[in-house]
């Protein structure tokens, strides 16, 4: 479709869906090609933009391109209110915390809270790596205070963060 489009308007709609396509099915390589192939177009909607960006990062992030994963992160970060933003907000301090780079990681979550968002699984997500970082840090009291406030203030349902919570309490 991208190829055979014979409108600007359809072509973009088949390099989308090739990006959606090759990261669910794996193709890294691909989905970043073609998302920068994309991305060279002026006339994306910034929602577009933000959801190419996001899955470019992805993809770079597995193939070991860290710098382009990071960067397009930080461009996706900075809208909070898509889920692509507060997903990219995690990704972020995650990263940082897995690099030791714990300073950054605890900046990063902190921004994070600071923006706020609507996607409340993410911000759980964001606060455990902030508790986390507290912890690697040898704030244990600051780091149980988070997980307790988590624990007793977040909605949400799902089993990965309850089980992040409990495996946290002391």
């Amino acid at each position: 479709l991208a190829n055979s489009a014979r409108n600007a308007t359809n072509r973009q709609l088949g390099q989308l869906g090739i990006v959606r396509t090759q990261s669910q099915l794996g193709g890294y390589h691909e989905a970043a090609r073609t998302a920068t192939d994309l991305l060279s177009h002026s006339s994306l909607s910034p929602e577009t933009v933000i959801e190419v960006r996001f899955l470019r990062g992805k993809a770079y992030q597995q193939t070991n391109e860290t710098d382009n994963a990071m960067a397009d992160f930080q461009f996706v970060a900075n809208d909070t209110r898509s889920l692509y933003g507060a997903e990219a907000q995690f990704i972020l301090a995650d990263t940082y915390y897995r690099w030791k780079s714990y300073d950054r990681a605890e900046a990063q979550v902190k921004e994070f809270m600071q923006k706020g968002t609507s996607h409340q699984y993410w911000m759980a997500r964001a606060l455990i790596v902030l508790s986390d970082t507290y912890l690697a840090k040898g704030d244990e009291f600051q780091a149980q205070q988070y997980i307790e406030s988590l624990r007793s203030n977040y909605k949400g349902g799902e089993a990965d963060i309850q089980q992040m919570i409990n495996e946290r309490i002391r």
